[in-house]
């Protein structure tokens, strides 16, 4: 019996040995710098520098204080913004030089990109953090990216993207799927003063194809980016600008954002070519010309709202065979709730409400119901010519 029982308690005591190993091992891999002085540890003067040490971190706190960085991620890492007592404001700014071109997007388009994260290794998660553009110095005829995940997996939380703008090709936040399919979080983030695009998801070739070409049908190649896209806000004060874009993915799941304009010509509040099961409800689009073009069957848009536009709530590009446009309100815009652009919709677009309006269905196919709720709109229904 004693033979048994001091080979239990060895066996305990090897257990708890491994057990307590295993736990210094666990608290060990999670390595931590600090940019700035602002905290105690291992402290570095620049956000790259502290990227680029050996052995890689997995946790990256910067101080307030402004950074004139060009900024390139190629590891799993969280980089989060922190705060003092007396500011939490960390702002990446142009380098004295401006930004160099360090990329290309869209297939083949030279790009000047402030925030690169590039085919990283990992899930890299952005927080807390304002990339300013002004001064970037971009070159004619280079895009402008604030934040660019290209081919990589991550989560943008609570970023301020401002100040992309240059020669009208400036981004505020892009992502750039591929054949890694990678998941990327855009959240609780603001974007504005860009002067052509402020959230857009693509694939390799970029959006190209689908900008501005009413009635034209895309080729995007589908399972490239899952993206889910929440509670951002979006504004644009330049005319020709689009504040969100979605195309050549896998899912979207696009809720709670506010997408704002001035009013000006040639903006656009969303322009959606995502894949089936995509869906776009409870965003609020206010002031652009045109709220929501639909590129594509298979997204479906749902309880959106649509106030004070230039132009048509809805613009309708495809046949509906899946998609569904149900329960959006649109209200006070110069011309139609939801152009149907003489498309085959069967009883897919209905419960919608029009309010103060021309028309609330305007180029309605043959035999369309349109039921919807119609407040103070001069023709509820308009018969495709």
């Amino acid at each position: 019996m004693l033979r048994i029982l001091s080979k239990l308690m060895l066996a305990l005591l090897i257990s708890a040995f491994v057990f307590a190993f295993g736990a210094k091992e666990l608290h060990a891999s999670t390595l931590t710098y600090i940019v700035g002085t602002c905290r105690a540890g291992t402290q570095f003067s620049s956000i790259q520098g502290a990227l680029d040490q050996k052995p890689f971190a997995n946790v990256i706190e910067v101080c307030p204080g402004t950074y004139a960085e060009q900024l390139t991620i190629i590891n799993a890492v969280t980089l989060e913004g922190i705060a003092t007592a007396t500011s939490a404001e960390i702002r990446i700014t142009s380098p004295s030089g401006g930004l160099a071109t360090n990329a290309t997007i869209n297939g083949s388009d030279p790009a000047a990109v402030h925030v690169f994260v590039k085919n990283a290794t990992g899930s890299v998660n952005l927080t807390n953090l304002t990339v300013d553009s002004s001064n970037n110095k971009v070159m004619p005829f280079v895009f402008l990216v604030g934040v660019l995940y290209q081919h990589s997996p991550g989560t943008v939380n609570h970023v301020i993207a401002v100040h992309q703008q240059s020669n009208e090709l400036g981004y505020g936040i892009y992502m750039e799927g591929g054949s890694s399919n990678p998941s990327v979080t855009v959240e609780n983030c603001s974007v504005h003063d860009f002067d052509f695009g402020g959230i857009y998801v693509t694939g390799p070739d970029g959006p190209t194809d689908i900008v501005g070409q009413h009635g034209g049908v895309t080729a995007n190649v589908t399972g490239q980016i899952t993206a889910k896209v929440e509670n951002n806000f979006v504004y644009s004060a330049t005319e020709d600008t689009i504040n969100m874009l979605f195309g050549s993915s896998t899912v979207d799941t696009v809720t709670g954002n506010l997408s704002v304009n001035s009013g000006l010509l040639g903006t656009f509040g969303m322009i959606i070519d995502a894949d089936a099961g995509s869906v776009f409800s409870g965003n609020i689009i206010v002031g652009t010309q045109q709220g929501i073009d639909l590129q594509d069957d298979g997204p479906s848009l749902k309880s959106n709202k649509m106030y004070n536009l230039t132009g048509d709530g809805i613009f309708l590009n495809v046949n509906l065979k899946t998609s569904q446009i149900t329960s959006n309100t649109i209200q006070d815009t110069v011309f139609d709730g939801i152009n149907l652009n003489c498309k085959t919709v069967g009883t897919l677009a209905n419960s919608n409400t029009f309010d103060y309006l021309a028309s609330g269905y305007i180029g309605a196919p043959t035999a369309f119901a349109g039921s919807s709720a119609y407040i103070a709109v001069e023709n509820d229904v308009s018969a495709c010519p």
